[in-house]
């Protein structure tokens, strides 16, 4: 009967039997279950962007020849870069390390 189906789920899912979680749900067909693990992928995915939407990124052992436009370059493929800096010190040389 679906009620009590439904509250055994309710009930026992994420619980533990003899020492080890189970997991307590409707029995699904493979296609079912693979739509379903691909729309909880992309949530996931959209709320990670969405997490690390205007983060600043801190990046040390850069190597002296990397330049703003290198380090943009490298991260170019994760994102819109809204800033790469490479830090120097007074004389223009970098100190290793930068933020993107």
């Amino acid at each position: 009967e679906p009620a009590a189906a439904m509250k055994a789920v309710e009930d026992l899912n994420d619980t533990e039997l003899e020492g080890g979680k189970i997991f307590v749900g409707r029995a699904q067909k493979k296609a079912e279950r693979l739509a379903q693990l691909r729309r909880s992928y992309e949530q996931k995915k959209m709320e990670m962007q969405a997490r690390y939407k205007g983060v600043n990124l801190y990046v040390k052992n850069l190597e002296e020849t990397i330049d703003d436009e290198k380090l943009r370059e490298a991260f170019k493929e994760y994102g819109t870069i809204t800033s790469a800096k490479v830090m120097c010190d007074d004389k223009g040389a970098s100190k290793g390390f930068g933020f993107v």
